[in-house]
């Protein structure tokens, strides 16, 4: 419903009412003036008043006309006034004006302006009135000229007119006001229905949306809400401020200086509406998330922002959706991040095309071995046509230059035919060389299932290639070798073995497929001998020497083996090959003939020959580290008796026990030797006293004069033994052993079963 016009307008500012006065008036004054010169031709000083009224009626409808209605009315009120006050001072005395023209005059300012300019004009004319008697009394004014009764009559009738129109304008308006004023209550019934309704439904939509409206008095710092729904927002009820600090000290530290700089912005105009998310301290101390928007409602007269108002709505939720969201995206973007991380980081190939064979994905890898682009963003969209046409318009004499990939677009239309993972070996030319990828490539589907194009990757398998050719044209050479052949990979294990590798060990091929070398493992070898090994093969890349293994029997075997490494293109071990042969045939003839030239094949002790060998390393030791050793020298007494009555066998068994007997008397460390027939030799090394020495000659002494037991019979025998320190009986080995001998002798000589220092027969 359209507004209604205020009553105020129609009834004061009416401009038809204000042309109708001023043509009335002017009328009038015309007329007046023409009774003047009837009645009274003598006194042309009266016609000043009507020719005044005149001159006040067309400046006013000028003004009406140029400036509008107040102006107007403001013109032809106080000149009115003007003109009358001055006519009564000058011609017309005091009666016309109190009988006539005041009251009229006075009438029109009140409703043309208002009461309160009423009242000043009235008290205005009362001050000339008593003005004008006082002048009259006192002989100032000039006499009054004779005033005729049609002048009083035509005067009357100018005002009674005047009177009627106004009357009449005045009772029209008086009842359009009052159907206005009906229409105005009806309206305003209706305005007031609408208004609560509207209320009604603005309560409903702030109770759902659990808003909370407020103001805030700038300059009396109070802010205003409904303290029953702090609930609402997750507040403590309990606790209301009025005041906008009380307020602020229950905001977040890190939210309150940007609340303050938001209101202080609305405040000073400087800034956007009001509306800021901010932390607030709720119930049980939890910080709940607000909302806060407003705007400036009410100004002072001064025009600055004097109340502010608004409404508050909880965000929890939101802000918990919003963290949420955030941190999803983050973790989008980080895996996002990683992924593309790993796979530019890989070294094999990766990328994805679309159904045209146009790349949708590539990684560092196939951008900088394959496609020479200058980043991961530039293969987006392009084919490796592309890639290879540019690379050869760098040499255009050379149309091989560049042709991998246009090459392998068939194995695309393969795996997208077969509809799962298919593997490839893909070739072509690279920068005018020949590449070789291991390729794996697979349909490519959508979240929904849909197959949108080719994933793939590619290994460099250039050089592996051709590792693989030799290894397996050696393999082909070695098949059909007598030598064993066992190749590992890098991890040391085994991946091929020929046939004679079979025939070697007793293990098929299949039973050591995916072994290690160590299935072999004799276990005579200690640590240090395959620490050494390892160290030459990574030193050098080779190995070569003996070893002992066992086959699949379980049986010990020599072999000569031979281990050579196979390095990749970037520098790594990739193969390993060894040939070995069997030698444990001359390896036993070997050992044999150094047994028999080293050891005494009765007694299973080192010989004459290994004995001086060992004295003469154990005196070049003692002249390095200032030790000494003992060297004993023993005969067995009555042994020949024994021999001669129970045989040579018995005596060889004798012998044998004896030896066992003196091994059991010495150290590990130490050394026993037999250098034939019943003489024993022992080396005693890092001796620290005679007394330990002899405490090592009277155990033999004391274990060889017990009864022997050979068979079922019974032998005694004693031993005479005589000993030599070195160096302080000889630091040479033969003079060593001869004063032993010596010292032997002597202890035969004082009786037998005994024994006796070097220093003693000196």
């Amino acid at each position: 419903m359209p507004p209604t016009p205020p009553v105020e307008n129609d009834w004061i500012t009416s401009p038809e009412f204000m042309r109708d006065g001023l043509v009335t008036l002017w009328v009038g004054c015309l007329v007046f003036a023409g009774v003047l010169l009837w009645v009274v031709p003598d006194q042309r000083l009266r016609l000043l008043g009507p020719v005044g009224g005149m001159l006040l009626t067309s400046v006013a409808w000028w003004v009406l006309r140029t400036r509008g209605v107040v102006p107007a009315k403001q013109v032809l009120g106080l000149g009115g006034l003007v003109v009358i006050l001055l006519l009564a001072f000058g011609v017309a005395g005091v009666f016309t004006p109190v009988l006539i023209a005041l009251p009229v005059v006075l009438m029109m300012i009140g409703w043309l302006f208002s009461p309160r300019a009423a009242r000043w004009a009235a008290g205005v004319s009362v001050v000339s009135l008593w003005a004008m008697v006082l002048a009259s009394e006192m002989a100032w004014l000039p006499e009054v000229p004779r005033t005729t009764p049609a002048m009083y009559a035509w005067i009357q009738t100018l005002f009674v007119v005047l009177t009627v129109y106004v009357t009449q304008f005045v009772s029209n308006r008086y009842r359009v006001r009052m159907a206005q004023t009906l229409g105005m209550s009806d309206e305003l019934a209706q305005r007031t229905a609408d208004l609560e309704a509207s209320q009604a439904r603005l309560q409903l939509v702030i109770d759902a949306s659990k808003m909370v409206l407020w103001e805030y008095d700038v300059h009396a710092d109070v802010l205003t809400y409904d303290t029953q729904r702090l609930g609402v927002l997750g507040l403590d009820g309990s606790r209301a401020p009025a005041q906008m600090r009380d307020w602020l000290a229950l905001v977040h530290p890190e939210d309150r200086e940007r609340l303050v700089g938001v209101f202080r912005s609305t405040i000073r105009e400087t800034g956007p509406l009001l509306e800021v998310d901010c932390r607030v301290e709720g119930v049980g101390k939890a910080w709940t998330w607000l909302t806060v928007r407003g705007a400036v409602v009410r100004r002072s007269p001064e025009g600055r922002p004097a109340v502010l108002g608004g409404g508050v709505v909880n965000v929890q939720a939101r802000k918990a959706a919003e963290a949420a969201l955030q941190a999803s995206e983050r973790q989008q973007r980080d895996l996002a991040a990683m992924l593309r991380s790993m796979c530019d980081n890989v070294p094999d190939m990766i990328w994805a095309k679309d159904l045209d064979s146009r790349y949708i994905f590539a990684n560092r890898a196939i951008c900088d071995q394959l496609l020479m682009a200058n980043n991961t963003d530039e293969p987006l969209g392009k084919n490796d046509l592309f890639f290879a046409l540019r690379e050869r318009s760098h040499h255009p004499n050379q149309p091989g230059w560049h042709t991998f990939g246009e090459l392998c677009q068939d194995s695309d239309a393969v795996t997208l035919g077969r509809g799962q993972p298919s593997q490839f070996e893909e070739f072509g030319n690279v920068k005018g060389q020949m590449l070789v990828l291991d390729v794996h490539k697979a349909p490519f589907r959508s979240a929904s299932g849909e197959v949108i194009g080719v994933v793939g990757t590619g290994r460099d398998v250039t050089g592996q290639k051709a590792v693989y050719d030799k290894l397996r044209l050696a393999s082909l050479v070695l098949e059909h070798s007598s030598e064993a052949l066992m190749i590992t990979d890098a991890s040391n294990v085994i991946v091929e073995v020929n046939p004679a590798f079979t025939s070697l060990t007793g293990y098929s091929r299949e039973e050591v497929l995916g072994q290690k070398p160590s299935v072999l493992s004799s276990g005579l070898h200690g640590p240090d001998f395959f620490r050494l090994m390892w160290e030459s093969i990574k030193a050098e890349g080779r190995w070569q020497g003996e070893i002992w293994n066992r086959r699949k029997s379980g049986e010990l075997y020599a072999e000569w083996l031979t281990i050579n490494t196979l390095w990749g293109d970037d520098g790594l071990p990739y193969r390993r090959v060894a040939l070995a042969s069997d030698v444990t045939e001359n390896k036993k003839k070997g050992e044999l003939l150094w047994r028999q030239a080293n050891f005494d094949m009765l007694t299973l002790l080192p010989n004459r020959r290994m004995f001086q060998d060992r004295l003469d390393v154990e005196l070049r030791k003692l002249r390095r580290s200032g030790s000494k050793l003992a060297v004993f020298f023993m005969d067995l007494d009555r042994f020949k008796e024994v021999n001669d009555s129970l045989g040579h066998a018995v005596g060889d068994l004798l012998l044998r026990q004896a030896a066992q007997r003196i091994l059991a008397c010495v150290r590990e460390s130490d050394m026993v030797a037999r250098l034939g027939g019943d003489e024993f030799t022992v080396i005693l090394t890092d001796i620290d006293s005679e007394a330990s020495v002899e405490r090592v000659a009277q155990c033999l002494v004391t274990e060889l004069s017990q009864p022997f037991d050979l068979e079922g019979r019974r032998a005694e025998v004693s031993v005479s033994l005589g000993i030599a320190i070195g160096p302080d009986h000889a630091s040479e080995s033969a003079a060593l052993v001869q004063r032993a001998d010596q010292a032997m002798y002597a202890a035969k000589q004082a009786g037998r079963n005994g024994y006796r220092f070097c220093s003693a027969v000196v």
